[in-house]
């Protein structure tokens, strides 16, 4: 099985994630299996790419435990598609094998979805989708704007910050404000609109599927672009997936992004897009961006899916991460401190956290990477915030019911 190690993330990406930058101080980081602090290295010193090696307690790594992930059946799908390499790369249309795009569109019809498999892009995994999506919108527009319904993936903020475009934050408590989104509308430019509507990084909530139609009535009024980012979808506790915003979609203002890494293919960095109106632009960015998508990984990706050999494997994962979420969500809530809230996800496999107002959250993250233990301090999931933010996000798919470890947070916690 594949371990966290095996990947390649973006570094401005990872950094974030696992660094704490501290003012007129330099970056420290936590080596694995020390247990104490690593002397303050100067940022020019320092690869954030280590980080990927034998993480001590990774529950802060916004990452799928891949040892959940059952690949054997993708693993021969993959070695078969060796044996027709040399013939297939004589055919690598830019937009995707046709036979994977059929698939994914198939996938989407068993969930009452109705795509175009002739719209769909395949892309370099997710957040080149994301990143073709941002570039598409803001194109040509002088001074783009981006609403981000908060709290939000902090590689995508990432991203939007790299590329240089300007946020605004619409809150999501408990979910997304349509009415402060309208009034948002009404006074400001905003070039598109950013939300993971289904089971939302950190928090795992879902949008109501009446709450979506009602976003699409307010994007078609105001000719809205929806930037939609449905990575979690699949990762679902109810006996059926929820719908994205794309089933709601008449009019083409939704660029549906997604992937298969937290499903069924970590590492094989494929994912697709519908872009809607967009397509013409997301072909040529695509064009310039990688050109096309790694050949052996569509093959293989497409021969399970004509199987339907992923969907007994992914109902084990999801109900193997709702068994661990729960019992991380139970034990954080008998060893943290009183005034301690964790949302109760609805899927995926983070839990948000907010902890008591009296936490000096910077204190306790320090202390937790002395001991090899992370977790994401909450600030990373807004564009705008800092150490006055009191939550926190935690990775439950690496939860193996260390109670000790999270009663030693808890005692830290008290004591900060």
């Amino acid at each position: 099985m594949a371990g966290i190690d095996d990947y390649y993330y973006p570094v401005d990406f990872l950094w974030p994630a696992y660094v704490e930058a501290e003012p007129r101080a330099a970056f420290r980081v936590i080596v694995a299996g020390q247990g104490k602090k690593v002397d303050a290295l100067a940022a020019g010193e320092f690869d954030p790419l280590c980080l990927l090696e034998n993480v001590a307690a990774p529950w802060g790594s916004p990452f799928i435990n891949a040892e959940l992930l059952d690949t054997r059946a993708l693993n021969r799908e993959l070695m078969r598609a060796m044996a027709s390499y040399p013939q297939a790369l004589n055919h690598q249309p830019m937009l995707g094998l046709d036979q994977l795009r059929r698939q994914i569109a198939r996938m989407y019809h068993s969930d009452g979805v109705h795509l175009h498999w002739e719209n769909l892009i395949v892309t370099c995994g997710g957040m080149e989708a994301l990143s073709l999506a941002i570039q598409a919108v803001v194109q040509g527009i002088s001074k783009p704007c981006l609403a981000v319904v908060t709290p939000a993936f902090p590689g995508v903020l990432s991203l939007i910050r790299q590329l240089g475009i300007n946020v605004v934050e619409v809150a999501s408590e408990p979910y997304l404000d349509l009415p402060a989104l309208g009034a948002l509308l009404q006074e400001q430019a905003i070039t598109a609109l950013l939300v993971m509507p289904n089971f939302q990084h950190p928090s795992g909530r879902c949008m109501p599927e009446a709450d979506k139609q009602a976003l699409l009535d307010l994007a078609y009024q105001h000719q809205l672009a929806i930037i939609e980012d449905d990575t979690y979808r699949a990762l679902h506790f109810s006996g059926q997936a929820p719908l994205p915003l794309k089933a709601y979609d008449r009019l083409g203002l939704v660029l549906h992004c997604c992937s298969f890494s937290k499903t069924i293919a970590p590492g094989y960095r494929v994912g697709w897009i519908e872009p809607g109106r967009w397509s013409d632009r997301i072909r040529a960015l695509k064009f310039c961006s990688s050109l096309s998508s790694p050949l052996p990984s569509q093959l293989a990706l497409a021969a399970l899916l004509a199987g339907d050999l992923h969907t007994r494997s992914i109902t084990k994962l999801c109900a193997e991460l709702q068994k661990r979420t729960d019992a991380m969500r139970s034990d954080i809530l008998a060893c943290f401190p009183a005034g301690t809230h964790v949302e109760i996800p609805a899927g995926g496999y983070l839990l948000w956290i907010t902890l008591p107002q009296a936490i000096d959250l910077s204190t306790l993250l320090k202390k937790a990477l002395a001991q090899g233990i992370h977790f994401a301090p909450g600030w990373l999931c807004y564009p705008q915030s800092g150490p006055m933010c009191k939550q926190i996000r935690l990775n439950a798919s690496f939860y193996l019911g260390q109670r000790e470890e999270l009663g030693g947070e808890g005692i830290k916690l008290s004591q900060t």
